[in-house]
């Protein structure tokens, strides 16, 4: 897994909230194609990141989970904060 992970474009303040808003899928999609491996993308106060590699989404919620406290649809909540 990259000790550096890219981050999508946005605006200084409001990050990545305003494509991810007008388009999800898209943008994430987007992101996908153009970092393949891992993005963060910055909303408001905090950051989501996007894994696109099986070996990295099993690294943080198998062998590691312990070290990503989250609470049960907590990325959800964030984001619909922002995105509706």
């Amino acid at each position: 897994m990259p000790t550096h992970v890219p981050v999508a474009p946005g605006h200084w303040l409001w990050g990545s909230t305003v494509q991810l808003s007008r388009d999800l899928l898209g943008t994430i999609l987007g992101a996908a194609r153009r970092y393949e491996d891992a993005v963060r993308f910055r909303i408001p106060f905090d950051s989501m990141y996007f894994l696109n590699r099986p070996e990295y989404v099993h690294r943080v919620f198998v062998e590691n989970a312990g070290n990503y406290p989250r609470s049960p649809a907590m990325g959800a909540r964030k984001l619909r904060r922002f995105v509706g």
